[in-house]
C-alpha cells in the first residue's frame, strides 16, 4: 500500500471512530477526508477491514444516507461529497454495496439539481459518472409520449428494493414488469405505477453509468387500463412511437 493512502486510511480511521463513538454527524471536513482516501485507497488494502467496521455501523451509515436528502439544510455542494463517498465506499468494499443504496439520493438530487445546484470544483480523479459535480441534472435525455405525460403527474418515488435486487448485467435484453416485483396493493393507481416506473428507470440509467461508458436507452411503457409495464435497456432498442401505452424513453449519455 502506497504510504500517502495508508496515512490517509490511519486518518480517516481515527475520525470515523470519534464521530461513531460520541454519535456526531459526518460534517464537510470528514466528508472531503472519505472522498480523497476512498480515491487514493484500493480494494484490498490492509487498512480497509478496520475501517468498514466503524463505517458500516448502522447509526453512522443511517446518518451518511439520511443527511444529504434534507433539501433545506443541506447545500449542494455538501450533498455532491455524500452521494460520491457513498458510490465510493461502494467500489472499495464491493462485498458490502448492498448496505449502500443511493437510489432516493439520486431522485432527490434530480428534482432538485435545476433550483439547488452550485457549481464546486470536483476533487482530482473523480469517476466521470459522479455528473453531480458538473451539472444539476445527469446526462440523458428524457422523452415522454402523451399518454406517459399525463400519466406522471407525481413525483418520482422510491424504487422497489427487489428491483433494485436485480443483476444488472443479467437484465440486458431482458422486459421486465416493475409491478412484479412490488407488494399487492389494490389502491395502487396508474399514475403511482408511472412514477414508480420513472424511478426505477432512473436508477437503473445510474447504475448503468455507473458500470459502464457505453451509451444505453431505457424505454419503458405503462398500460392504464390493465396496471402493466414492460421495462428494458439496449444499445439500440426499436421504439414504438405511436404506441397507446404510456412511453418514456431515457438515454444513459
Amino acid at each position: 500500500m502506497a504510504t500517502y493512502a495508508r496515512e490517509l486510511l490511519g486518518d480517516l480511521i481515527v475520525a470515523t471512530t470519534e464521530l461513531v463513538e460520541t454519535g456526531a454527524q459526518p460534517d464537510e471536513r470528514w466528508l472531503w477526508l472519505a472522498v480523497t482516501t476512498c480515491l487514493a485507497a484500493r480494494p484490498g488494502d490492509e487498512l480497509l477491514a478496520p475501517l468498514r467496521t466503524q463505517l458500516f455501523a448502522p447509526a453512522f451509515l443511517a446518518a451518511l444516507h439520511e443527511r444529504p436528502l434534507r433539501t433545506i439544510a443541506v447545500p449542494w455542494p455538501e450533498r455532491c461529497l455524500h452521494r460520491s463517498v457513498l458510490e465510493l465506499l461502494r467500489d472499495l468494499y464491493p462485498g458490502h454495496a448492498h448496505a449502500i443504496d443511493t437510489s432516493a439520493l439520486e431522485l432527490a438530487m434530480i428534482a432538485g439539481g435545476p433550483t439547488t445546484f452550485a457549481s464546486v470544483a470536483a476533487p482530482d480523479g473523480i469517476p466521470a459518472h459522479h455528473w453531480w459535480w458538473r451539472a444539476g441534472t445527469p446526462p440523458g435525455e428524457l422523452r415522454m409520449n402523451q399518454r406517459m405525460t399525463e400519466l406522471l403527474t407525481l413525483t418520482a418515488r422510491e424504487v422497489p428494493p427487489l428491483f433494485r435486487a436485480l443483476d444488472i448485467d443479467a437484465l440486458a435484453g431482458m422486459v421486465v414488469s416493475v409491478e412484479a416485483y412490488l407488494p399487492r396493493d389494490d389502491s395502487r393507481r396508474p399514475v403511482d405505477l408511472a412514477a414508480i416506473v420513472l424511478a426505477s428507470a432512473r436508477w437503473l440509467a445510474a447504475e448503468l453509468r455507473r458500470t459502464s461508458p457505453q451509451r444505453y436507452r431505457i424505454v419503458a411503457t405503462v398500460r392504464r387500463e390493465t396496471m402493466t409495464s414492460r421495462l428494458w435497456f439496449d444499445i439500440d432498442p426499436a421504439l414504438d412511437l405511436e404506441s397507446d401505452d404510456g412511453l418514456l424513453v431515457l438515454d444513459t449519455q
